[in-house]
């Protein structure tokens, strides 16, 4: 994981960039207009010698994300279709998939821990662990085991010092193989304390067939279901690759309301719901991220989590 420099965003961000190596489909013209902007980019050393935009394996997050807005600006590019090889970049699909244009102020693709997760990440229920079977972006990813009691959570939480409050976001990618009748709730949330409040956000996903739907934690401190919130979210690997599915939650502090949920392609706004705010004058300060899982039944089930990313300033 690494912290982001302040980088601007430009115009849209091209959605069919998945890869880099079928740079043959650019015409010349624009190839030279992107390689000469890529080496106008003066904080990535790392891109000075690249003469055949091939192999990015080499480069940082931080690089690969200022790499991808660089691309975005360029006007003449509107022939790249495909620029086909960064499949496992930790930049691209968490960054594009969401529209995302807050600024990130942390991104986890799992990757550069020592040992343990709980390096960054706080195990709060069941366990979490690093985990290179099955991952989304760069070859390993945050794996939540619930215990074998049923209802039980599994739980992963992120601290982070408080920004000026407005608008935060918080995403992720996940997967599950246990099948959406073993689990029972996925939950996103990311919470504000400001030494006088705390401000609580989340949403939670019912994975049950006949349920399947999200909610959100109301202003009195209960669930309540998110109007025309049901969607179907394939979680069980069956005879087929479990699929990978994003998630952002964006919520407004200084309002003290939702903003609005997307996951995959549909999008919930959440713009009339506010939020439940107590008095805390004991907790320091911060940013709290949660990731969660339910199981449904009595028996352990799991909740892979990869591409994380918390941003700040979300319009």
């Amino acid at each position: 994981m690494t912290g982001l420099p302040k980088f601007t965003t430009h115009g849209k961000l091209v959605e069919l960039i998945e890869l880099i190596n079928l740079i043959d489909n650019i015409t010349l013209i624009d190839r030279i207009t992107l390689i000469d902007t890529i080496t106008d980019i003066t904080n990535i050393g790392t891109l000075a010698a690249i003469t055949n935009i091939v192999n990015l394996e080499t480069l940082e997050l931080v690089d690969k994300i200022t790499l991808i807005d660089a691309i975005t600006s360029i006007g003449t590019i509107n022939e790249i279709t495909t620029i086909t090889s960064i499949k496992d970049s930790p930049a691209l699909r968490p960054m594009t998939s969401r529209e995302r244009t807050g600024i990130p102020f942390f991104v986890d693709t799992f990757k550069d821990y020592y040992e343990s997760v709980t390096e960054v990440w706080e195990q709060l229920f069941g366990t979490i662990a690093l985990d290179t079977d099955r991952w989304a972006i760069d070859g390993t990813c945050m794996k939540l085991t619930t215990s074998a009691v049923i209802d039980s959570w599994a739980a992963a939480r992120l601290n982070r010092g408080l920004f000026k409050q407005g608008r935060f976001g918080i995403e992720y990618e996940f997967q599950s193989e246990s099948g959406n009748d073993w689990l029972k709730a996925i939950l996103i949330s990311i919470s504000v304390y400001d030494g006088t409040n705390e401000k609580l956000g989340y949403a939670k996903y019912l994975t049950n067939t006949g349920v399947l739907k999200w909610q959100y934690f109301n202003s009195d401190g209960n669930w309540a279901d998110i109007p025309s919130g049901t969607q179907y979210l394939f979680l069980d690997a069956g005879t087929v690759q479990p699929f990978w599915h994003n998630m952002k939650l964006i919520i407004d502090f200084t309002e003290n309301k939702y903003v609005k949920l997307i996951c995959n392609n549909v999008e919930f706004d959440l713009s009339e719901f506010a939020l439940d705010v107590n008095a805390d004058a004991v907790t320091e300060p911060k940013v709290e991220v949660r990731i969660s899982v339910q199981t449904a039944i009595a028996g352990a089930r799991e909740l892979r989590v990869d591409g994380v990313i918390v941003t700040k300033n979300e319009p």
